[in-house]
């Protein structure tokens, strides 16, 4: 099942990877050290699956409001802000999981 749970994680990485074009540049390289996290979490055993799930629906909402603030071509610093607040919220839920001491 460990298995099963790292090689999604790592296709969902793949995916994700491609559908960043529209993202700035700052935003695309820490969502990508957030997903690594996430994956480095499941594979050294701290995450279960059910987190990696919730963790992974996160990172897709993170995605939707990247994609949302940047639709029109342009990301106003209010747009920015929006996802650096979902950015760090994302962040913490991957700190707490990892380390809840299961």
């Amino acid at each position: 099942m460990k298995h099963l749970v790292l090689a999604f994680v790592l296709a969902f990485v793949g995916v994700s990877a491609t559908s960043l074009t529209h993202a700035q540049p700052r935003a695309e390289r820490r969502e990508m050290r957030q997903q690594q996290r996430i994956v480095n979490g499941a594979a050294q055993g701290q995450l279960n699956p059910r987190e990696v799930n919730r963790l992974e629906r996160g990172q897709a909402r993170v995605e939707r409001v990247e994609a949302r603030a940047a639709a029109d071509g342009v990301v106003t610093p209010r747009e920015e802000r929006r996802v650096d607040r979902v950015q760090d919220r994302q962040s913490r839920r991957i700190w707490r999981d990892r380390h809840n001491r299961r």
